[in-house]
C-alpha cells in the first residue's frame, strides 16, 4: 500500500482534533474502530517508539479511496459559504 503524504499545519490538526482526543490512546482506538467501521478484519499499528513521532496503521477494510481521503484532507480548516 503506497503512503500518503499529508500536509496539514499543526494548528488545523489540534483544532480538529481539540477536545475529541484526550490521550495518544483514544486517537488510537478511534483509529482501529475506524478499521473495523470500514470492514477489517485485522489492523496492523507500528510506531518507532520510544520517540512515536511515526504513526502507521494497516489494515484490511474497504474504506474510501485514496483520492477521496486526500480530498478530505485537503479541505480541513476550510470554511465554505452557503450562498
Amino acid at each position: 500500500m503506497p503512503t500518503l503524504p499529508i500536509k496539514v499545519s499543526k494548528k488545523i490538526l489540534a483544532d480538529v482534533s481539540s477536545g475529541i482526543y484526550r490521550t495518544p490512546a483514544n486517537a488510537v482506538k478511534e483509529v482501529v474502530s475506524n478499521a473495523f467501521d470500514a470492514g477489517a478484519h485485522r489492523v496492523y499499528i507500528s510506531t518507532n517508539g520510544p520517540y512515536f513521532d511515526t504513526f502507521t496503521c494497516k489494515d484490511d477494510g474497504e474504506g474510501i479511496s485514496a483520492k477521496e481521503f486526500m480530498e478530505i484532507m485537503l479541505r480541513i480548516g476550510v470554511f465554505f459559504r452557503k450562498s
